[in-house]
């Protein structure tokens, strides 16, 4: 394997590692949430745009997914 394929797997690793670290901070946080606190879509389609938008999905929910204390916008 030459050095710029080691260098492009280790890039793909960090990657993935820091798309799983904010999806799985933004499920823990939903799952944490009150359904009354969350704003515009209800649990389970929050669940599929943070799984099937990543990192975007997670991203939108952090910032327009819920209200009240701990709001990040």
């Amino acid at each position: 394997m030459t050095a710029e394929g080691i260098a492009a797997l280790a890039a793909a690793c960090l990657l993935a590692f820091a798309v799983w670290w904010v999806d799985s901070r933004a499920l823990r946080d939903l799952a944490s949430t009150p359904d009354h606190q969350l704003l515009r879509f209800d649990r389970r389609t929050w669940v599929l745009l943070i799984l099937f938008l990543f990192p975007i999905g997670a991203m939108l929910y952090l910032m327009y997914g819920k209200a009240g204390p701990g709001r990040y916008s």
